[in-house]
């Protein structure tokens, strides 16, 4: 048993003791280097020697310590008694926990009463932003002290059995919830907790605190029985009478916001912290308005944390930051088309740079050309190569064309003029029954102007006339070649009509 004027580990030497719980019991002492007064706790010696006890002992100092809140007690160093009990030193803090506080007063005005608890939401949605949940907020689980300038702190202490939600909770963590099943305030647990202690979230640290505030306003707490049993069935099949009933001179929007958050579906409660700190703004003074902010970014800070998980760089668009992930706002919006969206990226270290990536609507980037003339530079080019291709297969000589065929596109034309068109029998073809008729291309496009003349003077009657198409006879020989004169007027080599 330690006892005053004892020094553990060399440095704290124990001046009195603080007080003590139903596991274990604090000291106060200083660290004879600094000089700095600090508060020891230890187990109980019933406890000291279990290890699941001691495990959980442990887990409270390693909760603490994550948590960087004003409002958290801030754990300074863990050891152990020479027979391995252990013990944690924390920050000594001056003045009383909320229910020494209650004692006193009997009930807090409205506005007090809601600016301690919603600093009590600083701590826990940082601790929630940590896949934490207390599972034990009660008024002695916290503690009233002072700034420096005298205003109001409170700050949430015994995370010794708060659980961990992450999906990284280890083995440990849920062995140990199984084994403090009857762990808790009864009269500040929820129904999910009683129920199912390994399956509660968030959402059971909201009932508590609509519990502590109801108690804050009416000076006794809504569920109450003979034993711990009746207490718990009172949370799950009774109506705790209304703050209202209770203290008339609430505000009926009071009474709102605790109903709701002692709803017995925890889908029915506030969801996070930060909806609750936004239902208790209308009844905060002005000073107790900034823990509503902060309680909202701290939430909004986890939605927009990566999961759990590796990841690699760009593969994560929620991101809190780590280098090489992208990130963006926390609403993100879905840009309109023609805009152009580009995603802010972390400069990340020289030993792991990642390009920045950037993401473009098209129809506005000048990087890429857009669809649509892509589609006509396409269809352009396509167009031009078979225009080319119908060229080339109509000017191709056809060597399984008749002799006859042949030797009549070996007329000469008259001087100045184009050659005459000539009949091409297709009958080999694919298709038998056709006969196409090829222009064979003239030597001289544009006639000159002697020609041109010569060949309006002539006479209508000696104009030529337009050549028959005939269907050859399968069964005879082909037909002769047309001996017509070519015609006096030009001739479009390009156009079909003669």
């Amino acid at each position: 048993m330690l006892s005053e004027g004892d020094v553990l580990a060399g440095k704290y030497r124990i001046e009195r003791r603080l007080g003590e719980g139903g596991m274990g019991y604090v000291v106060a002492a200083v660290h004879e280097q600094l000089q700095q007064r600090v508060a020891v706790k230890f187990l109980a010696e019933a406890h000291a020697k279990d290890p699941e006890s001691a495990a959980r002992f442990l887990r409270e100092a390693r909760a603490a310590v994550r948590i960087q809140s004003e409002h958290v007690g801030r754990v300074l160093d863990v050891c152990s008694l020479e027979d391995g009990s252990p013990y944690i030193v924390m920050e000594f803090l001056h003045g009383n926990d909320l229910a020494a506080e209650l004692g006193r007063t009997g009930t807090f005005p409205i506005e007090v009463a809601v600016d301690y608890v919603l600093q009590a939401c600083e701590a826990v949605a940082e601790a929630h932003n940590l896949g934490l949940v207390h599972r034990d907020l009660k008024p002695p689980n916290l503690f009233l002290t002072r700034r420096a300038d005298g205003s109001p702190l409170i700050k949430v202490l015994d995370f010794g059995i708060s659980k961990a939600v992450a999906a990284s909770a280890s083995a440990e963590s849920a062995a140990l919830t199984t084994a403090q099943m009857i762990l808790g305030s009864p009269a500040y647990m929820s129904p999910e907790q009683a129920r199912k202690p390994k399956s509660v979230d968030e959402r059971t640290d909201i009932w508590s605190l609509g519990i502590i505030l109801y108690e804050f306003l009416t000076g006794r707490v809504p569920f109450t029985g003979d034993t711990l049993l009746s207490i718990i069935a009172a949370a799950f099949t009774e109506t705790p009478p209304g703050v209202r009933e209770l203290r008339p001179d609430l505000p009926a929007g009071i009474e709102k916001v605790i109903d709701r958050c002692l709803a017995k579906s925890a889908d029915e409660r506030f969801q996070t912290v930060a909806e609750l700190a936004d239902a208790l703004a209308p009844f905060a003074e002005p000073h107790s308005l900034p823990s509503v902010s902060r309680i909202r970014g701290t939430v909004m800070r986890r939605s927009s944390a990566p999961p759990p998980g590796p990841s690699t760089a760009g593969d994560t668009l929620r991101s809190r930051g780590a280098p090489g992930t992208v990130r963006l706002s926390d609403s993100p919006v879905k840009p309109a088309v023609h805009d152009v969206e580009t995603l802010a990226v972390d400069t990340p270290p020289p030993s792991a740079a990642v390009a920045p990536k950037t993401v473009t609507e098209w129809g506005t980037s000048s990087a890429q050309p857009a669809r649509s003339r892509r589609f006509v530079f396409i269809a352009s080019g396509a167009a031009l190569v078979l225009l080319a291709l119908g060229l080339a297969l109509a000017t191709r000589p056809n060597d399984a064309a008749p002799e006859a065929v042949k030797s009549s596109a070996a007329i000469p034309a008259h001087r100045g003029e184009p050659p005459a068109p000539t009949l091409v029998d297709a009958s080999n073809a694919s298709a038998p029954s056709v006969t196409a008729l090829v222009v064979a291309p003239e030597t001289n496009p544009l006639p000159s102007a002697a020609a041109s003349s010569a060949a309006s003077a002539a006479p209508k009657s000696e104009r030529a006339k337009p050549l028959a198409t005939t269907k050859r006879n399968p069964s005879g020989p082909p037909p002769a070649p047309a001996t017509t004169p070519a015609p006096n007027r030009p001739v479009n080599p390009l156009d079909g009509r003669l």
